[in-house]
């Protein structure tokens, strides 16, 4: 098929991360990396057909203003027996404080 195709085409090769460069570039923050002092990758569940190192990716990302950030109080990426099953990707998760 046609998605096939187009999967065999590009499997192997490093994700382009240009979006999420040009956003942290334009004064974006990217609210996980804000948050945590460690990697945690949002590719690569169980679920993925191909579950190699290269599934092992962050491509998945929360972007908030310089504005927002101060407000963010909690950002995780969720991995847990049903993450790893129900997507490739894993879900991405954000607390902010608008009490203030």
């Amino acid at each position: 098929s046609a998605y096939y195709a187009e999967f065999n085409k590009y499997r192997g090769y490093d994700p382009d991360f240009y979006v999420p460069n040009a956003m942290l570039s334009a004064g974006m923050k990217d609210a996980y990396a804000e948050r945590n002092r460690y990697f945690k990758a949002s590719t690569g569940s169980d679920s993925t057909y191909y579950n190699t190192t290269r599934n092992r990716w962050r491509i998945d990302y929360i972007f908030v203003s310089q504005n927002i950030s101060p407000y963010v109080i909690f950002a995780d990426i969720v991995k847990d027996y049903y993450t790893d099953r129900m997507s490739d990707h894993y879900p991405n998760y954000v607390t902010l404080d608008i009490a203030h």
